[in-house]
């Protein structure tokens, strides 16, 4: 019996401990390549495998595409398709395919921009990155070497950093290179037929990544290239990470900086320091809505640019075109959004469905109820009216102004025509702007555009609002004002300092306008404390707004480093030249640019947020109808910007703080009332206006790298009555109709305690029915009763296996226990 019970243990461990090895092992190399690849990192993790992609990555939401570019990458000629048996060790592949039509001068630009946030297998979580990897198959390109243009969430590699080809076991060290004269990014170079893994160290990037949203790859064969249609293989797209599982950046909950040393930097609040309400901010539906307006994702992309379930704006700006010709010969570029129709037809006539998907969006908007100020806006006279017949200068004519001499009063009578025609189709147009950046030429033939000097923007201003008012006696539907004089930079002195202060000497001017607008393109934070000096210097005391700005970058970047970038010059016009209201260029666009706070495409239902919109929303969602007040910075450290707002909306003291710095930054709250808690929305390299918990007032704070972060208080012992609500008739509407709701959004109120992981709220779902369906005729305002059952991520194979290999353990084990309580029980019974 002895010998039986030895045997029995001896075969139950065996199973145990073989149960064990086994998962030991999976667990600890699951996630890595395997170790027989040689000249790869030992610790490479694959983020992304493609073993579950359909055959059409476009139509499927997991590649960006846009038929219809106008620069950048041309997505019309490249196909997103499966590569079954091309990829690593013959899986599958993502294929890379450039169509024989094609052209020779396009093939710099074929690629595609892949989205890898939308697979649910996939690692999204890059924070810590040390190195990016993957795994190409070149081998159809036989006759040319290929300079191969990698993103990751839209940032290209710096120009002459390392990178790294590994094929056959043997790896090899070489730079990025330039592709062509005056480019600032770098591209790596291919062999002819490479068949291997190309690596990037993250230090190349110039930026620091986390949560990840996409991975573009674009390929530029050399000029010997033949035989087209030809493929590209990507596959196992993979990462090696840092430990950062201990970063204080993750912590979060309830009073989190509680113990935090406060450090030597403060913040001092004063509610009694008073300056200007905000009253709203905003994007404009310029280019992409024209050609995208009726496409699928439109519904969830309003939703995350104008409700309080994303950055919360509530003001739009609609371009009304110039193009009058059907065929748009009368346009300078012929393709996207860049050559929008006018209502106005040749015969003279005026027909709304000319940009009939702009007209959809506004109206979706009406709906929503979430618009507060709706402009709309002029870059062109009517090609009808223009000197040349286009929608932009003729570079040879040294009279720069394409406006005719005699067409001045008609197009006056045209823009307040627009007005009574957007009214009339139920659209409240707020304020219109007739020029746009009138000191640029506009004669590159790439957009629209009208110049105009300082005085003959001043006269068509004039006869705008002669006209305007003559209109108002008959048709009290028109509220509408002129926006001016929209220069391109604040430091312009012609279109700021002089155009405002001839302005001033014009009372049946001055007396018709309730702002005066510019755009902080190329503006400096000093050179726009100059402005603001010279302005009230001329006794100027109109409001001013920012109506047009965007970080300028030829890649799409969506990371935190333009995030940050809009966020401080949010703050600069809102603190140094006291703007009430601001706006960002291109809501929606194709994701070539950084011109856009959303990227989507045309024929998908997907919408691809940046870190732009978010940045954005910590100033939107919880600031917009409140009062600048006092917010003391002298102590505060560098690249740290503060300012401060009380909401009489929902009875808030909000402080949005932007770290531009590239470290993590410590200070602490003064002139507060003891035992003050705010709520905390971060924007950082992990977090999308992320609701991270509360934070005590009464200890430090500290402010992750790069980062724009909201704070709310609900427990000041402020007199909130005094603070003026530009909303209050809007809300007291609201509160009228259902008394039971707040008179904001419930996301803007901070509640004392942070919520449990189990309370904490999951984003509602889109409710986006595809393409034409309407959206919801009131902005959502309670928070649903139960949080949306989320869907479960589809197993990964490794899942099973370690599934499988923990019910043998289990199996073992309690095989073990059963032979020693039957040996146990033969014993007693001896």
């Amino acid at each position: 019996m002895l010998y039986t019970l030895k045997k029995n243990l001896k075969k139950a461990g065996a199973l145990l401990l073989a149960a064990m090895l086994a998962t030991t092992v999976l667990f600890v190399t699951a996630p890595t390549i395997a170790s027989a690849a040689a000249g790869l990192p030992d610790d490479l993790i694959t983020a992304w495998d493609f073993e579950n992609i359909p055959d059409d990555l476009f139509e499927s939401g997991l590649a960006l595409s846009e038929e219809d570019s106008t620069g950048g990458m041309s997505f019309g000629y490249t196909d997103a398709l499966k590569g079954a048996k091309k990829g690593y060790n013959g899986s599958t592949a993502v294929k890379l395919r450039i169509n024989a039509e094609c052209p020779t001068n396009q093939y710099w630009s074929s690629g595609f921009t892949l989205l890898i946030e939308n697979d649910s297998t996939a690692v999204t979580d890059w924070y810590g990155l040390k190195e990016f990897w993957f795994y190409v198959d070149c081998s159809e390109f036989k006759n040319c070497s290929l300079n191969l243009d990698v993103m990751i969430d839209g940032v290209h590699p710096d120009l002459y950093v390392p990178c790294y080809l590994v094929t056959n076991g043997k790896r090899t060290e070489a730079q990025t290179i330039k592709s062509w004269d005056g480019a600032t990014t770098g591209r790596i170079n291919v062999p002819t037929g490479f068949k291997g893994w190309v690596g990037l160290p993250a230090a190349a990037f110039d930026t620091t990544f986390g949560i990840i949203k996409s991975v573009s790859f674009c390929i530029e064969p050399g000029n010997d290239a033949k035989n087209m249609p030809l493929s590209l293989y990507v596959d196992q797209i993979s990462i090696v990470k840092e430990d950062t599982s201990d970063a204080l950046i993750r912590v979060g909950g309830d009073l989190f900086n509680k113990g935090t040393d406060k450090g030597n930097a403060t913040l001092a609040i004063n509610p009694d320091e008073l300056h200007q309400v905000v009253l709203d901010y905003g994007a404009s539906g310029a280019w992409s809505v024209p050609y995208m307006g009726d496409s699928a994702f439109i519904d969830e992309a309003l939703k995350l640019l104008f409700t309080d379930e994303g950055a919360g704006l509530n003001g739009y700006r609609h371009n009304v075109g110039g193009s009058v010709k059907d065929d748009l010969s009368d346009a300078v570029t012929k393709t996207g959004g860049r050559a929008p129709l006018s209502p106005l037809k040749e015969d003279g006539t005026y027909d709304e469905n000319r940009d009939i998907q702009s007209l959809h969006v506004m109206q979706k908007l009406v709906k929503m109820g979430t618009i507060d100020n709706f402009t709309i806006f002029m870059n062109t006279p009517p090609s009808t009216m223009t000197k040349n017949g286009m929608t932009s200068a003729d570079p040879y004519d040294e009279n720069k102004s394409n406006l005719r001499e005699d067409c001045y009063e008609a197009y006056a009578k045209y823009v307040v025509d627009m007005v009574q025609l957007y009214n009339y189709l139920g659209i409240p147009v707020s304020y219109v702007s007739p020029i746009n950046e009138p000191q640029l030429d506009w004669d590159s033939g790439s957009q629209e555009g009208c110049h105009y000097g300082a005085d003959e923007a001043l006269k068509i201003c004039m006869l705008v609002i002669d006209e305007l008012n003559a209109r108002k006696k008959e048709d009290p539907s028109i509220v509408a004002k002129v926006s001016l004089a929209e220069s391109n930079c604040w430091n312009d002195k012609s279109f700021v300092n002089y155009f405002f202060m001839k302005m001033r000497t014009m009372p049946e001017l001055y007396s018709n306008i309730d702002h005066l607008c510019a755009h902080s393109y190329g503006t400096t934070a000093s050179q726009k404390k100059k402005v603001a000096t010279e302005l009230e210097a001329t006794g100027i005391d109109l409001p001013l707004r920012q109506t047009e700005y965007g970080p300028s970058y030829s890649e799409p970047d969506a990371t935190v480093r333009t995030a940050v970038n809009v966020a401080r010059v949010m703050y600069e016009d809102l603190t140094i030249l006291n703007v009430d209201s601001w706006t960002y260029w291109r809501a929606i666009g194709n994701g070539l640019y950084t011109d856009s706070l959303v990227y989507a495409s045309k024929g998908s239902s997907v919408v691809t947020t940046t870190k732009r919109l978010w940045a954005m929303g910590n100033y939107a969602r919880f600031t917009k109808g409140a009062t600048r007040v006092g917010a003391d910075e002298s102590n505060m450290p560098k690249k740290v910007y503060s300012s401060a707002y009380v909401n009489p909306r929902d009875n808030t003291l909000v402080v949005v703080v932007v770290n531009e710095n590239e470290e993590d930054q410590t200070f602490s709250f003064s002139n507060l009332k003891a035992g003050s808690v705010a709520t905390v929305y971060e924007t950082s390299v992990i977090r999308d206006l992320e609701k991270r918990g509360t934070m005590t007032a009464d200890d430090g704070y500290v402010l992750p790298a790069q980062s724009v972060t909201t704070f709310v208080f609900n427990d000041q012992d402020i007199d909130y009555a005094k603070y003026a609500n530009p909303y209050s008739e809007k809300d007291a509407k609201q509160q009228e109709e259902d008394p039971t709701v707040a008179p904001t959004e419930e996301e803007t109120e901070a509640p004392t305690e942070a919520p449990t992981e189990e309370e904490t709220e999951a984003p509602t779902e889109s409710g986006n029915e595809g393409e034409g369906t309407e959206a919801p005729t009131e902005a959502p305002t309670e928070a649903p009763t139960e949080a949306p059952k989320q869907e479960e991520p589809t197993p990964t194979p490794w899942t099973a296996i370690r599934i499988a290999l923990f019910v043998i353990m289990a199996v073992a084990l309690v095989a073990l226990a059963l032979i020693i309580l039957k040996a146990k029980k033969k014993k007693e019974e001896k």
